[in-house]
């Protein structure tokens, strides 16, 4: 199997979403309840990893979101010449079906997050 890794898109129907399992409740919950829901409100960014052998089926998927630290959250160590808020990236979920687990999938969508 070739896999696919590309942004989601809310305009599409993804084959095997609102069955997602990876094993993890909450993960699983927010797959399929929540997912195409938060990215198209931009809550989220979501990447996927689509199975091409199996009707496009979802393999996994990560989502991002923007937030801000204060800089009066840092500690002594940290703070240097920073501005008084600092824009940063939160990896929010990350997940791999049961079927796909073991093919570094988690991987790929970390690598893609975090480029």
């Amino acid at each position: 199997m070739t896999p696919c890794l590309d942004k989601f898109d809310v305009t599409q129907k993804y084959t095997g979403l609102k069955t997602f399992n990876c094993g993890h409740a909450g993960i699983d919950k927010f797959a399929r309840d929540n997912l195409a829901k938060q990215v198209k409100q931009g809550v989220c960014v979501a990447y996927i990893i689509l199975d091409k052998a199996n009707q496009d089926c979802i393999a996994g998927f990560v989502t991002l979101a923007t937030h801000n630290i204060e800089f009066s959250r840092l500690t002594a160590l940290q703070l240097g010449s920073m501005p008084k808020i600092i824009p940063c990236i939160r990896i929010v979920m990350l997940g791999v079906s049961q079927g796909h687990k073991g093919k570094q999938y988690g991987s790929q969508l970390m690598k893609k997050a975090l480029p």
